[in-house]
This record gives C-alpha cells, sequence and structure tokens, in this order.
C-alpha cells in the first residue's frame, strides 16, 4: 500500500481537500487484515530511485510479484510493459526495483537520500530567505512591502518574553499571504534555475502546464467551468 495520497481531479472545483491518508489507511487495513499489508511511501521511493513518481505503480507491481502475490509471472509482466510501449525503461526499472525491495531492502533504502531539515529557525534568516523568494515573485518593492511589515510587528511585539517562535510563525505566515502559489507560481517555481532541494527539473522538452487565465477561460469555458490552455514549459 502506497502511504502517500494523491487527490482526485475534483479537487479542482472545492477548496476542500478530498483525500485522508489516515481514513483510506484504515479502511484499507480493516477490509484486508492488518498483517496482509506492507504500507511503504512508494511514491517517495520511485523518485528516489527513477526520478519519477509515477514510476510508484510498477515498483508496488514489482513487490507484489516477487511476494508471489499476483497470479502472472514476472516474465508475463516485463512483457507486458515491452508490448505496451510506453515508457519502457522506466516502467521496467521500476519493476525491478520493486523486486529488489523484497529481497534486498535493507539495501535498496540505503541508496535512498537521507532525510535532512532544511528549515530556518532564526527569526532574521527567516525573514531573509522570505524577501529574496519575493523578489523573485514580484517586484522589490514587494519584498520591501514584507520586510518592513516584518519589521513592525517586530516592534510591536519587543515586550513580550521569549516571542522568538510566535515572530517566525509571522515571518512565515505573512510570506504565504503574499506568495499564493496559483498555477503559475507553481510553474515558475518549478522551471527556475533556483528551486528548492528536492523539487523535479521540470525545465525541457514534453513538459506542459495547463492554465485558465480569468478572461479567457471564461470566453472558452464549458458548462461553467473555466477550460485551460495547455502551455510549454
Amino acid at each position: 500500500m502506497n502511504t502517500q495520497t494523491t487527490e482526485t481531479r475534483d479537487f479542482l472545483y472545492t477548496a476542500k481537500t478530498m483525500t485522508s491518508a489516515g481514513e483510506t489507511a484504515q479502511l484499507i487495513r480493516r477490509i484486508v487484515g492488518e498483517h496482509q499489508i506492507d504500507a511503504l511511501d512508494a511514491s517517495a521511493h520511485a523518485i528516489a530511485l527513477t526520478e519519477a513518481a509515477i514510476a510508484a505503480n510498477l515498483f508496488l507491481v514489482g513487490l507484489a510479484s516477487q511476494r508471489g502475490l499476483l497470479p502472472i509471472s514476472p516474465t508475463a509482466i516485463e512483457r507486458a510493459i515491452e508490448v505496451n510501449g510506453v515508457a519502457v525503461e522506466l516502467n521496467q526499472s521500476a519493476f525491478t526495483w520493486g523486486q529488489r525491495f523484497v529481497e534486498q531492502q535493507e539495501k535498496v533504502l540505503a541508496l535512498l537520500p537521507k532525510s535532512t531539515s532544511t528549515q530556518l529557525t532564526s527569526f532574521d534568516d527567516i525573514v531573509a530567505d522570505r524577501e529574496a523568494r519575493l523578489v523573485c515573485y514580484q517586484p522589490e518593492d514587494y519584498a520591501a512591502l514584507y520586510v518592513h511589515r516584518i519589521r513592525s510587528v517586530e516592534k510591536r511585539l519587543n515586550h513580550l518574553p521569549d516571542n522568538a517562535a510566535l515572530l517566525c510563525d509571522i515571518a512565515r505566515q505573512l510570506y504565504r499571504l503574499m506568495a499564493l502559489k496559483d498555477e503559475y507560481e507553481v510553474a515558475r517555481i518549478l522551471t527556475t534555475d533556483n528551486k528548492p532541494d528536492g523539487m523535479p527539473n521540470l525545465i525541457g522538452a514534453g513538459i506542459n502546464f495547463y492554465f485558465a487565465p480569468p478572461l479567457l477561460s471564461k470566453w472558452w469555458s464549458r458548462h461553467g467551468r473555466p477550460k485551460k490552455i495547455r502551455m510549454g514549459a
């Protein structure tokens, strides 16, 4: 069972989260049985081993095949991947990694990158980091407005003892309000050279983003829903 959940397309039309990893996992365990499930973050493993989250599907197929849980042989699965002719090398690699995970779990896990916390804890470091991000997001004047507001709050809260944690939280949340992560900002982050650690490189042929410009999407809308435009990276 892949412990990482993915929102369905219905999430595009509502502000509410449609999936719950905890509830879904409990339901599967109740139906299948606690001792009949291998739960792991297959998506994270697939990205680390093949650089593609979609490879999680064949990774799990390889795992299930190696455990003898499928009614067809590994050779038949590999042949099906070849006949399908879509991302053959990627799918074969993911399938093989799933098999190896069963037999050599410790060795496979040793190949995964070690998670390290890069979260800033100093108030001044957080402000400087968010200011630099806002310069990329909007003009420098917009970043200067962020700094001005944060420093104003800092002065007003100087009388409070042990206010460091509060100030850090305010600095993070104000940045979130001022740098909305709409589809345009997400596309900018994913195609910039200075993307955060761990983000995939989406600069290249075959990468497309879908946008719904407010005016154009209304003109081309169907059934009251905005129509998105495909644009290459």
